[in-house]
């Protein structure tokens, strides 16, 4: 090659929580945070929910991939059971102080639609399952489940640290964030969740961001290859979210390049004001134009 772009994604760290590489031989605990197989069957098993069942979702600390996805699949598993009309709960264990991405939102929505099935617990940090005796363990309680979806903390992919492209004892990919290349090889670029903020700058690990940087980054070797200075860099991130079957949050924000970081705009980021209808449709939209975008 030339110039080579990667974007490999997360790489999870199943050791961090005791017993849980044991516990996914058991279809009642899944990490599910790879699309594929796994979330397939934990859709299954959600389906054969019952009455008086628990449902338990863990959420490591941030920076994980989809700061939202947690929270947002939470609100629609909760939603199943309600719609269901099912005497079941879940329990959300987060190990981060709060709600992570349009936490009010998040708050709103549980308290208006799922006062008796969504119980939300912060500082909650698993650290060892049971799959036997059905027991996830965090520093402090137990909780029984019938039900596990166990996130653990991320990191770059093995893929970057065995190329050399993560700096010693770091857990993402060192990149310049004027236009993605990494900061350990020539002529390589990295894109998307598996980049270090600490080198870019405060933009979360969404699909939209990883989508951005794929932009600017192209644009940037086009200019490369051309001998040509590279404009600065501008990204854009908008992400929305399903609390329920048929209504969204979203947020939003504009990006620019600025003392050798990507930094928001002043007054270009915010969250909708409340829950609607209009966001889920526009959730959808924006899903078929990013695909259409990307992929054809």
């Amino acid at each position: 090659y030339d110039k080579l772009v990667i974007s490999p994604g997360v790489g999870l760290e199943y050791e961090s929580i005791l017993g849980l590489k044991n516990a996914l031989k058991d279809k009642s605990v899944f990490v599910a945070w790879k699309a594929g197989e796994e979330t397939k069957l934990l859709s299954n098993q959600i389906s054969k929910l019952q009455n008086n069942n628990t449902v338990i979702i863990s959420i490591p600390l941030s920076p994980y991939r989809c700061p939202p996805g947690p929270y947002e699949r939470a609100s629609l598993i909760a939603n199943y059971i309600k719609k269901n009309k099912l005497n079941s709960k879940l329990l959300v264990l987060d190990a981060n102080q709060k709600i992570v991405s349009k936490g009010k939102l998040f708050a709103q929505a549980w308290n208006d639609l799922y006062p008796n099935i969504i119980e939300y617990k912060a500082d909650s940090n698993v650290i060892e399952i049971d799959s036997k005796q059905k027991k996830v363990f965090t520093d402090f309680d137990e909780y029984n489940f019938d039900i596990a979806n166990i996130i653990p903390s991320q990191k770059a992919p093995k893929l970057l640290n065995d190329s050399g492209l993560v700096k010693k004892d770091k857990k993402w990919a060192s990149v310049n964030p004027y236009d993605f290349s990494s900061q350990l090889a020539n002529d390589v670029y990295v894109i998307g969740d598996a980049t270090d903020r600490a080198s870019i700058g405060s933009v979360p690990k969404s699909g939209y961001i990883a989508y951005s940087m794929g932009k600017v980054c192209g644009y940037a070797i086009q200019n490369a290859l051309f001998d040509k200075e590279p404009p600065s860099p501008s990204m854009i991130n908008t992400c929305y979210s399903l609390v329920a079957e048929n209504e969204g949050i979203s947020v939003s924000a504009v990006y620019k390049y600025y003392k050798n970081k990507i930094v928001t705009i002043e007054g270009a980021s915010g969250t909708s004001p409340d829950r609607s209808q209009i966001i889920a449709y526009n959730a959808w939209d924006w899903a078929q134009a990013i695909w259409h975008d990307m992929l054809s």
